[in-house]
């Protein structure tokens, strides 16, 4: 009998065909691009070890590991002392948190990662700077949470170390927060600092484009391309909002030890105690980050793509990316 062999890599070879076999399907044909990749809603990635006797995903513990589907360094869990975060609907349900510091965290090599230059064989060598970020959730509805104050912005998305504040005080790539009447505003630091259009710039995304995802598997997509160029986009079923892009200046302030975090992050501004936010729960599922000076492609037709196929998920099996 004649056997035949075939490699089977979650990263690329050179030489290899574009078809090699990869852990997501979104990374097919991109794994230069792809940084980091985890979801809760699979296995593999969550709670992890070999598909035969791999125990059910359960409520993460303090550093739980998330694996990455990029095989190039896994994430974590982040939770706070005292704080209780279940697994539900295939992800983490944040709904008994409160306060700060619950959150699914990427390693820092990530971001040193985007702020270095790009090495030989990428599409732009030795540029950087150039890199999209993605996650799922079930989008709340701040406007029932009590515990916040109606002036601050708190962040749920950004790379901003435990126990500072916002992006003004310390080196940051990109910092997306809500506001308590349903407002996201994503920063793109420049440098470090307060002043606006000089260290940072800021796309707002209005409560009647936000509030209409309460409830729902929601996609958000920040980026910001070699020319300077940032964007956002919000998607579920309700819908797709993508406001105007802007433009910012690479950052001045160095990012690379920095971590990405998604969730109720360690952010000062979260309350330290008395956060409630049970009436309208935010769970959290899934969340990619790539390098565009690597490997340079259309960052709004590759969030369509992702979207489609994690919608084709949840319609297979409605118990994943769910609200209930």
């Amino acid at each position: 009998m004649t056997y035949s062999f075939i490699l089977e890599t979650a990263a690329e070879v050179d030489g290899a065909p574009e078809d090699y076999a990869v852990l997501d399907p979104i990374m097919a044909g991109r794994t230069r691009f792809f940084r980091y990749l985890v979801d809760t809603t699979y296995g593999r990635s969550y709670p992890g070890g070999p598909p035969v006797g791999r125990p059910a995903a359960g409520a993460p513990a303090d550093g739980a590991v998330i694996y990455d589907s990029c095989n190039l360094a896994d994430g974590h869990f982040r939770k706070a002392a005292g704080q209780a975060v279940s697994y539900a609907g295939g992800g983490f349900e944040l709904k008994n948190v409160t306060a700060r510091g619950c959150y699914m965290e990427a390693p820092a090599s990530v971001n040193a990662d985007l702020f270095a230059a790009a090495p030989a064989g990428s599409d732009r060598v030795g540029e950087s700077q150039a890199w999209a970020e993605c996650a799922y959730f079930i989008m709340p509805d701040p406007r029932l949470w009590t515990g916040i104050s109606a002036s601050t912005v708190y962040p749920i998305l950004s790379s901003v170390v435990d126990g500072a504040s916002y992006y003004g005080s310390s080196a940051e790539r990109v910092w997306v927060g809500i506001n308590q009447d349903g407002t996201i505003e994503v920063t793109f630091q420049q440098s470090i600092g307060v002043t606006l259009d000089t260290h940072f710039k800021t796309i707002p995304l209005g409560s009647i484009y936000t509030l209409p995802h309460v409830g729902r598997l929601t996609q958000l997509l920040v980026y910001r391309k070699r020319d300077g160029t940032i964007g956002v986009r919000i998607k579920s079923s309700a819908g797709t909002y993508t406001p105007a892009t802007s433009t910012a200046t690479a950052n001045t302030a160095d990012y690379s030890a920095r971590t990405a975090k998604l969730g109720i992050t360690g952010s000062t501004l979260w309350p330290a105690s008395g956060l409630d936010i049970d009436a309208s729960p935010f769970r959290v599922f899934r969340h990619w980050i790539g390098n565009l000076s690597r490997q340079e492609l259309d960052v709004i037709e590759l969030a369509d793509e992702d979207y489609a196929d994690v919608v084709a998920v949840n319609a297979d099996d409605p118990s994943l990316y769910s609200a209930s």
